[in-house]
Protein backbone atom coordinates (compact mmCIF):
# COMPACT_ATOMS: atom_id res chain seq x y z
CA UNK A 1 0.00 0.00 0.00
CA UNK A 2 1.15 3.42 -0.99
CA UNK A 3 0.51 6.51 1.30
CA UNK A 4 1.18 10.24 0.98
CA UNK A 5 1.00 12.64 4.06
CA UNK A 6 1.21 16.20 3.23
CA UNK A 7 1.83 17.91 6.14
CA UNK A 8 4.36 21.17 6.85
CA UNK A 9 4.96 20.45 10.05
CA UNK A 10 7.98 17.61 10.13
CA UNK A 11 6.93 16.58 13.69
CA UNK A 12 3.34 16.11 12.77
CA UNK A 13 4.26 13.97 9.73
CA UNK A 14 6.25 11.74 11.24
CA UNK A 15 3.52 10.96 14.09
CA UNK A 16 1.01 10.54 11.82
CA UNK A 17 3.70 8.15 10.54
CA UNK A 18 3.81 5.99 13.19
CA UNK A 19 0.02 5.81 13.57
CA UNK A 20 -0.47 5.21 10.07
CA UNK A 21 2.32 2.32 10.13
CA UNK A 22 0.72 0.77 12.98
CA UNK A 23 -2.14 0.54 10.74
CA UNK A 24 -0.47 -0.29 7.62
CA UNK A 25 2.73 -2.17 8.95
CA UNK A 26 4.13 -3.20 5.63
CA UNK A 27 3.25 -0.04 3.75
CA UNK A 28 5.27 2.75 2.04
CA UNK A 29 4.85 5.66 3.01
CA UNK A 30 6.27 9.40 1.76
CA UNK A 31 6.03 12.69 3.24
CA UNK A 32 5.51 16.25 1.63
CA UNK A 33 5.62 19.46 3.17
CA UNK A 34 4.34 21.36 0.18
CA UNK A 35 2.00 20.84 -2.56
CA UNK A 36 4.43 21.66 -5.35
CA UNK A 37 6.37 18.45 -3.32
CA UNK A 38 2.81 16.51 -3.31
CA UNK A 39 1.68 17.26 -6.90
CA UNK A 40 5.70 15.76 -8.00
CA UNK A 41 5.24 12.18 -6.38
CA UNK A 42 1.37 11.82 -7.18
CA UNK A 43 2.56 12.42 -10.60
CA UNK A 44 5.27 9.58 -10.26
CA UNK A 45 3.03 7.26 -8.43
CA UNK A 46 -0.72 6.57 -7.38
CA UNK A 47 -1.48 6.72 -3.53
CA UNK A 48 -3.72 4.28 -2.01
CA UNK A 49 -4.53 6.82 1.25
CA UNK A 50 -3.88 10.61 1.17
CA UNK A 51 -3.61 12.21 4.56
CA UNK A 52 -3.38 15.83 3.82
CA UNK A 53 -3.33 18.99 6.36
CA UNK A 54 -5.52 22.32 4.78
CA UNK A 55 -2.75 25.19 5.90
CA UNK A 56 0.46 25.03 3.84
CA UNK A 57 3.13 26.84 2.80
CA UNK A 58 1.99 27.78 -0.86
CA UNK A 59 -1.44 26.92 -0.33
CA UNK A 60 -4.56 25.30 0.75
CA UNK A 61 -4.66 21.26 0.98
CA UNK A 62 -7.90 20.98 -0.97
CA UNK A 63 -6.28 23.04 -3.72
CA UNK A 64 -4.13 20.17 -3.92
CA UNK A 65 -6.34 17.78 -3.99
CA UNK A 66 -8.21 19.76 -6.95
CA UNK A 67 -4.28 19.67 -8.86
CA UNK A 68 -3.89 16.38 -8.42
CA UNK A 69 -6.95 15.89 -9.85
CA UNK A 70 -6.98 13.12 -6.96
CA UNK A 71 -11.18 13.25 -6.76
CA UNK A 72 -11.33 11.41 -9.56
CA UNK A 73 -9.97 8.45 -8.21
CA UNK A 74 -11.06 5.69 -5.32
CA UNK A 75 -7.88 7.14 -3.14
CA UNK A 76 -9.40 7.62 0.21
CA UNK A 77 -8.49 11.06 1.53
CA UNK A 78 -8.18 12.45 4.93
CA UNK A 79 -7.99 16.19 6.10
CA UNK A 80 -5.65 17.04 9.07
CA UNK A 81 -6.34 20.57 9.82
CA UNK A 82 -6.58 22.79 13.06
CA UNK A 83 -9.22 24.69 11.46
CA UNK A 84 -12.36 22.73 9.60
CA UNK A 85 -14.83 25.46 9.31
CA UNK A 86 -18.35 24.85 7.64
CA UNK A 87 -16.79 25.76 3.93
CA UNK A 88 -13.58 23.53 3.71
CA UNK A 89 -16.00 20.93 5.00
CA UNK A 90 -18.21 21.96 1.76
CA UNK A 91 -15.49 21.78 -0.80
CA UNK A 92 -14.35 18.71 0.59
CA UNK A 93 -17.36 16.76 0.26
CA UNK A 94 -16.65 17.10 -3.73
CA UNK A 95 -13.29 15.52 -3.77
CA UNK A 96 -14.21 12.58 -1.85
CA UNK A 97 -12.83 13.44 1.29
CA UNK A 98 -13.53 10.55 3.45
CA UNK A 99 -12.92 12.37 6.83
CA UNK A 100 -11.63 14.80 9.34
CA UNK A 101 -9.21 14.97 11.86
CA UNK A 102 -8.71 18.02 14.02
CA UNK A 103 -5.53 19.48 15.39
CA UNK A 104 -4.46 19.27 18.39
CA UNK A 105 -5.62 16.03 18.50
CA UNK A 106 -4.43 12.70 20.89
CA UNK A 107 -2.41 9.57 19.39
CA UNK A 108 -5.35 7.07 20.76
CA UNK A 109 -8.34 9.26 19.34
CA UNK A 110 -6.27 9.32 16.08
CA UNK A 111 -5.61 6.00 15.70
CA UNK A 112 -9.51 5.06 16.68
CA UNK A 113 -10.45 7.65 14.03
CA UNK A 114 -8.41 6.52 10.85
CA UNK A 115 -9.73 2.97 11.35
CA UNK A 116 -13.43 4.05 11.77
CA UNK A 117 -12.77 6.47 8.61
CA UNK A 118 -10.99 3.69 6.24
CA UNK A 119 -13.29 1.19 7.67
CA UNK A 120 -14.50 -0.07 4.25
CA UNK A 121 -10.55 -1.51 3.54
CA UNK A 122 -8.35 -3.40 5.68
CA UNK A 123 -6.56 -1.47 8.53
CA UNK A 124 -3.89 -4.52 9.39
CA UNK A 125 -1.87 -6.62 7.88
CA UNK A 126 -3.72 -9.76 7.87
CA UNK A 127 -2.37 -12.62 10.07
CA UNK A 128 -2.02 -15.64 7.76
CA UNK A 129 0.76 -17.22 6.18
CA UNK A 130 0.96 -14.69 3.11
CA UNK A 131 1.06 -11.30 3.37
CA UNK A 132 -1.39 -8.75 2.15
CA UNK A 133 -0.82 -8.58 -1.52
CA UNK A 134 -0.41 -12.44 -1.84
CA UNK A 135 3.35 -13.24 -0.96
CA UNK A 136 4.96 -15.64 0.83
CA UNK A 137 5.56 -14.61 4.42
CA UNK A 138 9.44 -14.48 3.90
CA UNK A 139 11.98 -16.36 6.75
CA UNK A 140 13.64 -13.91 8.83
CA UNK A 141 17.12 -13.75 7.02
CA UNK A 142 14.78 -12.41 3.80
CA UNK A 143 12.87 -10.04 6.06
CA UNK A 144 16.65 -8.98 7.83
CA UNK A 145 17.54 -8.13 4.27
CA UNK A 146 14.27 -6.26 3.50
CA UNK A 147 14.46 -4.26 6.97
CA UNK A 148 18.35 -3.36 7.18
CA UNK A 149 17.38 -1.56 3.51
CA UNK A 150 13.78 -0.25 4.31
CA UNK A 151 11.91 0.90 7.58
CA UNK A 152 14.06 -0.26 10.78
CA UNK A 153 12.04 0.15 14.20
CA UNK A 154 12.22 -0.97 17.46
CA UNK A 155 10.44 -2.94 19.93
CA UNK A 156 8.57 -0.57 22.81
CA UNK A 157 7.42 -2.21 25.65
CA UNK A 158 5.48 0.57 27.07
CA UNK A 159 2.60 -0.10 28.65
CA UNK A 160 -0.81 1.29 27.12
CA UNK A 161 -2.46 1.86 30.85
CA UNK A 162 0.43 3.52 32.49
CA UNK A 163 0.37 5.67 29.41
CA UNK A 164 -3.56 6.52 29.69
CA UNK A 165 -2.31 7.44 33.57
CA UNK A 166 0.05 9.66 32.62
CA UNK A 167 -2.08 11.24 29.42
CA UNK A 168 -4.73 11.69 32.47
CA UNK A 169 -2.05 13.66 34.22
CA UNK A 170 -0.84 15.99 31.80
CA UNK A 171 -1.61 19.14 33.18
CA UNK A 172 -0.04 18.67 36.22
CA UNK A 173 3.13 16.09 35.01
CA UNK A 174 6.20 17.32 35.35
CA UNK A 175 9.07 16.25 32.74
CA UNK A 176 11.48 15.05 35.55
CA UNK A 177 8.44 12.57 36.39
CA UNK A 178 7.91 11.59 32.69
CA UNK A 179 12.11 11.18 32.36
CA UNK A 180 11.76 8.91 35.37
CA UNK A 181 9.07 7.14 33.58
CA UNK A 182 10.79 6.52 30.26
CA UNK A 183 14.53 6.65 31.29
CA UNK A 184 15.08 2.90 30.88
CA UNK A 185 13.55 2.20 27.46
CA UNK A 186 16.17 2.09 24.68
CA UNK A 187 13.45 2.21 21.99
CA UNK A 188 11.45 5.34 23.16
CA UNK A 189 14.74 7.24 24.39
CA UNK A 190 16.21 6.62 21.23
CA UNK A 191 12.52 7.68 19.32
CA UNK A 192 12.24 11.05 21.27
CA UNK A 193 15.67 12.38 21.03
CA UNK A 194 15.29 11.55 16.96
CA UNK A 195 11.96 13.40 16.88
CA UNK A 196 13.35 16.82 19.44
CA UNK A 197 16.53 16.61 16.57
CA UNK A 198 13.94 16.76 13.60
CA UNK A 199 15.07 20.53 11.27
CA UNK A 200 11.79 22.35 12.71
CA UNK A 201 12.22 21.71 16.00
CA UNK A 202 16.15 22.42 16.92
CA UNK A 203 16.98 25.39 18.83
CA UNK A 204 20.46 25.36 18.26
CA UNK A 205 22.40 23.92 15.50
CA UNK A 206 23.68 21.25 18.42
CA UNK A 207 21.77 18.01 18.30
CA UNK A 208 19.98 16.86 21.44
CA UNK A 209 21.30 13.36 23.54
CA UNK A 210 19.66 13.20 26.37
CA UNK A 211 16.14 12.42 27.41
CA UNK A 212 15.39 15.28 29.93
CA UNK A 213 17.13 17.76 26.75
CA UNK A 214 14.50 15.85 23.96
CA UNK A 215 11.73 16.49 26.36
CA UNK A 216 11.80 19.96 27.08
CA UNK A 217 11.93 20.36 23.56
CA UNK A 218 9.09 18.20 22.49
CA UNK A 219 7.04 19.43 25.76
CA UNK A 220 4.45 17.14 27.64
CA UNK A 221 1.61 16.90 25.41
CA UNK A 222 4.00 15.56 21.92
CA UNK A 223 5.94 13.26 23.83
CA UNK A 224 3.34 11.46 24.96
CA UNK A 225 1.50 11.47 21.99
CA UNK A 226 4.84 10.10 20.44
CA UNK A 227 4.98 7.48 23.00
CA UNK A 228 1.51 6.43 22.75
CA UNK A 229 1.64 6.05 18.75
CA UNK A 230 4.42 3.48 19.30
CA UNK A 231 2.57 1.54 21.56
CA UNK A 232 -0.29 1.66 19.58
CA UNK A 233 1.94 -0.27 16.69
CA UNK A 234 1.91 -4.08 17.11
CA UNK A 235 4.64 -4.60 14.84
CA UNK A 236 6.71 -2.92 17.61
CA UNK A 237 4.90 -4.14 20.60
CA UNK A 238 6.28 -8.12 21.51
CA UNK A 239 3.63 -10.95 21.71
CA UNK A 240 5.47 -13.55 21.51
CA UNK A 241 7.16 -15.08 24.59
CA UNK A 242 10.23 -16.04 23.04
CA UNK A 243 10.73 -12.64 21.82
CA UNK A 244 9.30 -10.44 24.96
CA UNK A 245 11.99 -12.64 26.80
CA UNK A 246 15.18 -11.36 24.39
CA UNK A 247 13.82 -8.21 24.42
CA UNK A 248 13.70 -8.03 27.94
CA UNK A 249 17.52 -9.36 28.56
CA UNK A 250 18.86 -6.88 25.84
CA UNK A 251 16.60 -3.88 27.49
CA UNK A 252 17.83 -5.12 31.18
CA UNK A 253 21.93 -5.13 29.87
CA UNK A 254 20.88 -1.54 28.23
CA UNK A 255 20.10 -0.57 31.43
CA UNK A 256 22.82 -2.01 33.58
CA UNK A 257 24.88 -0.45 30.56
CA UNK A 258 23.88 3.26 30.86
CA UNK A 259 24.27 3.42 34.54
CA UNK A 260 27.96 1.68 34.12
CA UNK A 261 28.68 4.02 31.99
CA UNK A 262 27.14 7.65 33.90
CA UNK A 263 28.98 6.21 36.87
CA UNK A 264 32.41 6.00 34.82
CA UNK A 265 31.49 9.50 33.19
CA UNK A 266 31.07 10.91 36.78
CA UNK A 267 34.29 9.56 38.10
CA UNK A 268 36.47 11.32 35.27
CA UNK A 269 34.14 14.20 34.86
CA UNK A 270 32.99 13.15 31.76
CA UNK A 271 29.78 14.06 30.13
CA UNK A 272 27.38 11.28 32.41
CA UNK A 273 24.16 12.19 30.88
CA UNK A 274 25.64 11.50 27.45
CA UNK A 275 27.31 8.41 28.65
CA UNK A 276 23.93 7.33 29.74
CA UNK A 277 22.22 7.74 26.84
CA UNK A 278 24.83 6.13 24.64
CA UNK A 279 24.53 3.12 27.04
CA UNK A 280 21.02 2.66 26.87
CA UNK A 281 21.26 2.75 22.81
CA UNK A 282 24.18 0.20 22.69
CA UNK A 283 22.11 -2.32 21.95
CA UNK A 284 19.82 -0.83 19.06
CA UNK A 285 20.96 -3.32 16.65
CA UNK A 286 19.91 -6.35 18.37
CA UNK A 287 16.01 -5.01 19.36
CA UNK A 288 16.13 -3.94 15.49
CA UNK A 289 16.75 -7.58 14.73
CA UNK A 290 13.80 -8.62 17.66
CA UNK A 291 11.18 -6.29 15.79
CA UNK A 292 11.97 -7.34 13.34
CA UNK A 293 10.85 -11.42 13.78
CA UNK A 294 7.80 -10.00 15.22
CA UNK A 295 7.08 -8.62 12.29
CA UNK A 296 7.15 -12.01 10.01
CA UNK A 297 5.33 -13.36 13.68
CA UNK A 298 2.43 -10.98 12.72
CA UNK A 299 1.93 -11.72 9.04
CA UNK A 300 1.73 -15.54 9.81
CA UNK A 301 4.96 -16.74 10.08
CA UNK A 302 6.01 -19.04 12.65
CA UNK A 303 9.29 -18.06 14.74
CA UNK A 304 12.31 -19.98 14.88
CA UNK A 305 14.17 -19.28 18.17
CA UNK A 306 17.25 -21.25 16.58
CA UNK A 307 17.07 -18.96 14.22
CA UNK A 308 16.32 -15.98 16.01
CA UNK A 309 19.68 -16.49 17.72
CA UNK A 310 21.38 -17.51 15.54
CA UNK A 311 20.51 -14.04 13.85
CA UNK A 312 21.09 -12.32 16.82
CA UNK A 313 24.57 -13.59 17.23
CA UNK A 314 25.93 -13.26 14.30
CA UNK A 315 26.72 -10.17 12.40
CA UNK A 316 23.24 -8.67 11.65
CA UNK A 317 23.05 -6.79 15.00
CA UNK A 318 25.94 -4.69 13.87
CA UNK A 319 24.48 -4.37 10.51
CA UNK A 320 21.22 -2.94 11.84
CA UNK A 321 22.59 -0.91 14.28
CA UNK A 322 24.92 0.73 11.34
CA UNK A 323 21.28 0.97 9.43
CA UNK A 324 19.78 2.70 12.04
CA UNK A 325 22.87 5.24 13.15
CA UNK A 326 22.31 6.25 9.40
CA UNK A 327 18.66 6.75 9.47
CA UNK A 328 18.05 8.27 13.21
CA UNK A 329 18.91 12.26 13.81
CA UNK A 330 21.68 10.97 16.12
CA UNK A 331 24.70 13.13 16.78
CA UNK A 332 27.50 12.10 15.50
CA UNK A 333 29.66 12.01 19.45
CA UNK A 334 26.53 9.79 20.42
CA UNK A 335 26.83 7.84 17.30
CA UNK A 336 30.57 7.04 17.86
CA UNK A 337 30.10 6.29 21.56
CA UNK A 338 27.08 3.72 21.08
CA UNK A 339 29.44 2.06 18.52
CA UNK A 340 32.79 2.43 20.51
CA UNK A 341 30.81 0.38 23.49
CA UNK A 342 31.36 -2.59 20.83
CA UNK A 343 35.34 -1.47 20.30
CA UNK A 344 37.36 1.07 18.68
CA UNK A 345 40.66 2.37 17.87
CA UNK A 346 42.80 2.53 20.93
CA UNK A 347 44.50 5.52 19.50
CA UNK A 348 41.47 8.27 19.34
CA UNK A 349 41.58 10.73 22.22
CA UNK A 350 38.05 10.81 22.98
CA UNK A 351 37.53 10.21 26.29
CA UNK A 352 33.96 9.24 25.81
CA UNK A 353 35.19 5.96 23.99
CA UNK A 354 37.31 4.12 26.19
CA UNK A 355 34.50 5.34 28.97
CA UNK A 356 31.85 3.28 26.41
CA UNK A 357 34.17 0.22 25.65
CA UNK A 358 35.12 -0.44 29.73
CA UNK A 359 31.05 0.05 30.52
CA UNK A 360 30.22 -2.47 27.86
CA UNK A 361 33.25 -4.81 29.58
CA UNK A 362 32.43 -4.16 32.98
CA UNK A 363 28.78 -5.00 32.05
CA UNK A 364 29.13 -8.25 30.74
CA UNK A 365 31.52 -10.02 33.33
CA UNK A 366 34.82 -9.10 31.97
CA UNK A 367 36.48 -7.20 34.39
CA UNK A 368 39.51 -9.26 34.75
CA UNK A 369 40.07 -9.25 31.21
CA UNK A 370 43.50 -7.81 29.74
CA UNK A 371 41.39 -5.20 27.54
CA UNK A 372 39.59 -4.00 30.65
CA UNK A 373 42.25 -3.55 32.96
CA UNK A 374 44.20 -1.75 30.38
CA UNK A 375 41.49 1.01 29.35
CA UNK A 376 41.08 1.56 32.85
CA UNK A 377 44.34 1.72 33.54
CA UNK A 378 44.31 4.20 30.59
CA UNK A 379 41.56 6.12 32.32
CA UNK A 380 43.39 6.56 35.35
CA UNK A 381 41.14 3.87 37.47
CA UNK A 382 43.22 1.34 38.44
CA UNK A 383 41.47 1.15 41.71
CA UNK A 384 37.97 1.64 40.30
CA UNK A 385 35.77 -0.40 42.20
CA UNK A 386 34.58 -3.31 39.79
CA UNK A 387 32.96 -5.04 42.27
CA UNK A 388 29.81 -3.39 43.10
CA UNK A 389 25.94 -4.04 42.03
CA UNK A 390 25.98 -1.69 39.19
CA UNK A 391 28.01 -4.13 36.43
CA UNK A 392 25.46 -6.54 37.71
CA UNK A 393 25.32 -10.67 36.82
CA UNK A 394 25.11 -11.25 33.36
CA UNK A 395 21.50 -12.89 32.43
CA UNK A 396 21.20 -14.35 29.03
CA UNK A 397 19.05 -14.02 26.46
CA UNK A 398 16.76 -17.08 27.11
CA UNK A 399 16.70 -16.08 30.61
CA UNK A 400 19.11 -17.97 32.48
CA UNK A 401 22.24 -16.18 34.59
CA UNK A 402 25.46 -17.32 33.52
Amino acid sequence: MKILILEDEELMADLLETLVRGLYPDSDIVQASSITEALQLCNETHHDLVLSDLSLPDGNGLDFLRRAAIDGRVTPIVIITANADRNSVQRAARYGVRGFISKPFEAELVHDRLQQILAGGTTTEPLSEQSGDGAAVPALEEALHLAESGTLRLPTPVDLDALRELRARADTLSLSELEKAWQDIPSLVTRLIDASNGSALRRTDTPNTSLRDALQVLGIPTALNLAMAMALDLTTTLQDPTLQTRARHYQEQSERMAHQAAALGRSLRADASLCFTAGLMHRLGELAVIATAQRCVLKGGTLDPAALDTALAGAWPARMAVALKSHLRLSLPLKQMIGAAHGFGLGSGHIHLPIMRTAFLLTNGAADSAECQKLLRRLGLSDYDTTGETPGQQVSPQGNAN
